[in-house]
């Protein structure tokens, strides 16, 4: 009996790894751009939620555009500027627009957005073991946990790399809006 020979392109894992080690490097260098806030300081926090808010309502406006339901994560932006406006600060106004490319699969999007929900509940208890008074109803969101949940056994289904890369490439357009978004926030701080 002949050996099978197991190529890359063969080769399953589930696609929640993929997603992971093809996204790793964005993954760290928008870990770096956000960790510069300081979340125990008014200022920094707000800050946070400004980026997030701008980040975030060009996607959601997305999603609910053109995002299969199945795969469609809750808004949240909505928190966010109740988080601002608990805080005395201005909702920011955005202009920036958010679209996947045609083709990929808005799984990459999904996993992307509420993976990053599981660092805010890291953020969370930091505010917490702090005892921070500011508002948090973004970091507590119970909804994108819940999400996380139910995508999950997608994320965990096994795909090879060459069926994976539809999902990488909208995963990985998700990060790169974050981190434009970020490195606008970032320079118009050093402007001021």
């Amino acid at each position: 009996m002949e050996k099978e020979v197991v190529t890359q392109e063969t080769e399953t894992v589930p696609l929640r790894l993929l997603l992971r080690q093809e996204t790793a490097a964005s993954h760290a260098a928008l870990d770096a751009t956000a960790s510069a806030d300081d979340l125990t300081d008014p200022v920094g926090y707000a800050r946070f939620l400004t980026r997030q808010y701008r980040a975030r309502v060009p996607i959601e406006a997305w999603v609910e555009r053109a995002c299969p339901e199945q795969v469609a994560p809750p808004p949240v932006a909505h928190l966010i500027a109740a988080d601002l406006a608990a805080m005395g600060c201005a909702i920011p106004q955005t202009s920036l627009q958010f679209k996947l490319p045609v083709g990929v699969d808005p799984i990459g999007l999904a996993w992307a957005i509420a993976g990053s929900h599981l660092g805010n509940r890291m953020m969370l208890k930091t505010l917490q073991d702090t005892e921070s008074d500011s508002p948090c109803s973004f970091l507590a969101d119970k909804k994108m946990q819940r999400f996380w949940c139910e995508l999950r056994p997608q994320l965990d289904r096994p795909v090879s790399a060459v069926h994976a890369q539809p999902a990488i490439t909208a995963a990985s357009t998700v990060f790169a809006h974050f981190l434009t978004v970020f490195a606008d926030q970032a320079e118009s701080k050093a402007a001021a």
